[in-house]
């Protein structure tokens, strides 16, 4: 587990529908860098956030985990806010996400404060 606020707009998860808490898998050699490994962001479907009582049940079933550290892969596993409608590309709020919310590929554009997340963070995985 581990903070997603530095990665968030204005370090504000709440307001960009994320949990300031996600999780991470990956092999020992991508963890201390003897390996340059791909990165895979998993988003879990409506209410399996571990916030909306889901817990870690989506994130084992997958076996992602178990996959990431046997093949040499990096998954992150973000997580959205406890809101109802908090679900990835539409649980965004602000002035900004009420826009983009409004339209039918407002979610699709590179103003999405959730893309806009997984983008720092993968170029801070990345970078170490």
């Amino acid at each position: 587990m581990f903070s997603m606020d530095q990665f968030c707009p204005d370090n504000n998860c709440k307001k960009a529908g994320i949990h300031d808490k996600a999780f991470l898998s990956a092999s020992e050699a991508c963890r201390n860098g003897e390996l340059e490994c791909p990165v895979v962001f998993y988003l879990h479907g409506c209410t399996g956030s571990v916030t909306t009582g889901a817990g870690m049940s989506g994130m084992k079933e997958t076996f992602f985990a178990n996959i990431a550290e046997k093949h040499d892969f990096v998954v992150v596993f973000p997580q959205t806010t406890a809101a109802s409608d908090a679900c990835w590309n539409v649980g965004w709020r602000g002035e900004k996400g009420k826009e983009l919310e409004g339209s039918k590929t407002g979610h699709l554009t590179y103003e999405n404060p959730q893309a806009k997340t997984f983008k720092k963070l993968a170029d801070a995985l990345l970078a170490n």
